[in-house]
């Protein structure tokens, strides 16, 4: 499973904030650093920027609660599968999640949501375009010195890192993998 640490370098101006994520969010959530692409058509101009999700989650008699989100998505990157090769939009900078490790929901606590770096299913996750991460994932897990500096990294399956060409180019390492299994790498999704 991907992760950031907070060491980071980039422009604000390669953040994208116009996509929420698609798809059932598992109760362990998905997590910063997941690899992402556009879903459908991406942005349309004429469309309306909040879409109706439904209600909250509890429902009572004469009251009218709806939940709104962002109709523009985005999804994990998947590759390698019948040579299909998906064009990464960038890296998630927050958890997606619906619920905190105590299985209390987040909707109801924005400030836990806050803490916690994460956004619900439905909300604006930023996404990274470009710059300089401090990543962990499957490229890491051979162990310390597993990959070294200077390494093409490539869109793997799942919305991981990898080391293999079967996907698309996203970046290169700036470092060897460390004793915690974490790397530097200089991202451009461009």
């Amino acid at each position: 499973m991907p992760t950031l640490r907070p060491f980071r370098d980039y422009s604000p101006h390669d953040v994208v904030n116009m996509f929420s994520y698609s798809g059932n969010v598992p109760n362990a959530g998905v997590p910063k650093g997941t690899l992402v692409k556009i879903v459908g058509s991406g942005v349309q101009g004429h469309q309306n920027p909040v879409s109706n999700l439904g209600a909250p989650g509890a429902a009572f008699n004469g009251t009218v609660s709806m939940r709104f989100g962002n109709p523009w998505q985005v999804a994990p990157c998947q590759t390698g599968a019948a040579g299909v090769q998906d064009k990464a939009l960038g890296i998630t900078l927050w958890d997606v999640k619906e619920v905190d490790e105590n299985g209390n929901k987040l909707l109801y606590n924005r400030l836990a949501q806050d803490e916690r770096q994460c956004v619900l299913s439905g909300e604006t996750v930023p996404v990274l375009t470009r710059g300089l991460i401090y990543y962990s994932g499957t490229l890491t897990q051979g162990g310390a010195g597993s990959v070294g500096p200077n390494v093409d990294v490539y869109a793997g399956a799942n919305g991981e890192l990898s080391t293999s060409s079967d996907g698309v180019r996203v970046g290169k390492t700036y470092g060897a993998v460390d004793a915690y299994l974490f790397q530097v790498i200089k991202l451009d999704c461009e």
